[in-house]
């Protein structure tokens, strides 16, 4: 049940992410551009900008987080086994987005790098299951 949550969260984060940087793009130009949002992401500043490269930054994550779980599913890895790596993973990218729209960058860099030693930790657990 605790693998299910994490995951959950982790899907779920960069869709908050979004649906927080609608505000920003308001506050640009009176409305969020539906027809090229993108082109309006481009050019928020500030909050606003970080709020878009958290969740691009969260989607970047995401990718990893499942190559690295499929690689544990391929090697049959008992779920039991996943739950501590998974979820100081989960932590550590919640902690990033916070700190990523706060615009602390050391502690961004610290804990982004203590999200990669989880994935580090579940591949070494799926590679020894093998």
């Amino acid at each position: 049940m605790t693998l299910l949550i994490c995951v959950t969260i982790l899907f779920t984060l960069p869709f908050i992410l979004a649906l927080w940087s609608v505000y920003y793009r308001i506050q640009l130009d009176g409305k969020a551009d539906l027809q090229s949002p993108r082109v309006q992401a481009a050019r928020l500043t500030g909050r606003g900008h970080r709020i878009v490269a958290a969740q691009n930054n969260a989607w970047e994550a995401l990718i990893l987080f499942c190559t690295v779980l499929i690689g544990a599913q391929i090697a049959k890895v008992e779920i039991d086994l996943l739950t501590l790596p998974v979820m100081l993973f989960t932590a550590s990218r919640v902690a990033h987005a916070i700190v990523y729209v706060a615009g602390w960058s050391v502690i961004r860099s610290t804990v982004f790098f203590i999200a990669m030693i989880a994935l580090v930790w579940i591949f070494r657990i799926a590679y020894g299951a093998l």
